[in-house]
């Protein structure tokens, strides 16, 4: 699914989260359909797909790759 993901334009960042991929882009609205669709045509089953805030932990890693 990463390496899916990794070809999806307008994603700031796609990272394994223990068993769960986090995604960043600035509009997510606006690129979900695109995810989806990415995943289903690698033949990817989606189980599951939350918009959620980003954790303090979110904030630190993204911070330090700037």
């Amino acid at each position: 699914a990463i390496n899916v993901l990794r070809q999806v334009d307008d994603l700031d960042e796609v990272a394994l989260y223990g068993a769960l991929v986090h995604v960043v882009a600035q509009d997510i609205a606006a690129v979900e359909p695109h995810i989806t669709q990415a995943l289903r045509n690698a033949g990817v089953d989606v189980r599951a797909m939350d918009v959620i805030a980003p954790s303090l932990e979110d904030v630190f890693i993204s911070n330090m790759r700037t």
